[in-house]
């Protein structure tokens, strides 16, 4: 009788835990949406005077903007835009922050897109709840945050990397088999065999991981950022839907519905970025 107890209290356990997590993360959700309302208008995260470094590994020849009115990197320099940029990014994604970098480069070239800035800047202002829910969606998909020099989504674009061929690792496969045979012969001497196959085949892994980590961040990302979409398509106002598909000349639901095929058995992929 006295072992009957113990499912209870390790079930009663895990609906602690559960609840435990569900609390902290309405918490957590609270605490950032008031850190949003808190701090809109004012410095933005991380902000330094004079170190716009930030505007330096942002985006650099994103190119979403080809054929129009650039600003050249001399000019950029000359007018510290880096440090602008910095002052202006209040972006929640790195794919944001890209986009805010290559459009201080391709400024509005007529008054009609200039509107366009305008309507959408005071319609943000003025509805507190959209903009927080819009940032709260956005911050999901991610930033990079660190010193790194590594590049950006728009420079490894078109990018290719070279892999080994997998025969290798088919014979490790194999060589397994040979290994418990082996063993049966000759305890030592398979345990041995096998214990140098699974180390080959870790390092294996990690030098082929490291090969394709940042593409897989970059799907990650991407993957996210789809999933963000289908939030705003279903959870925003019918107003803010018209006016990204008015500015980016797209229809919201088409697009969800093209990169369908792309989700499919991407959990994996998720759990990189």
């Amino acid at each position: 009788m006295k072992y009957i107890g113990m499912p209870i209290i390790f079930f009663a356990a895990l609906v602690f835990l559960f609840f435990r997590f569900l609390l902290e993360e309405k918490n957590r959700k609270a605490a950032f949406e008031k850190k949003l309302s808190e701090l809109w208008g004012k410095v933005p995260f991380g902000y330094q005077a004079g170190k716009g470094d930030a505007g330096k590994r942002t985006g650099r020849y994103l190119k979403i903007f080809d054929g129009r009115f650039r600003i050249d990197e001399i000019t950029w320099e000359e007018l510290d835009m880096a440090e602008v940029f910095s002052r202006m990014d209040y972006t929640m994604s790195q794919m944001g922050a890209e986009y805010l970098y290559e459009t201080l480069h391709c400024p509005a070239e007529n008054k009609k897109e200039a509107e366009k800035w305008e309507e959408t800047v005071s319609y943000f202002s003025t509805d507190v709840k959209a903009r927080i829910k819009v940032q709260m969606l956005l911050a999901a998909i991610g930033k990079n945050t660190g010193k790194s020099n590594g590049k950006s989504t728009g420079e490894r674009n078109g990018e290719r990397t070279s892999f080994h061929s997998p025969v290798k690792e088919y014979l490790a496969d194999l060589l397994y088999l040979a290994a418990v045979v082996m063993a049966m012969y000759d305890t030592g001497a398979g345990l041995c065999a096998l214990a140098l196959l699974i180390v080959y085949q870790i390092l294996s892994y990690f030098r082929e991981r490291a090969k394709i980590l940042p593409f897989l961040k970059d799907i990650a990302r991407a993957l996210r950022l789809m999933t963000c979409l289908e939030k705003l398509e279903r959870e925003l106002q019918p107003e803010i839907c018209s006016m990204v598909e008015n500015a980016l000349s797209v229809n919201l639901h088409d697009c969800i519905k093209k990169l369908e095929i792309l989700k499919r058995h991407s959990f994996w992929v998720l759990q990189c970025g």
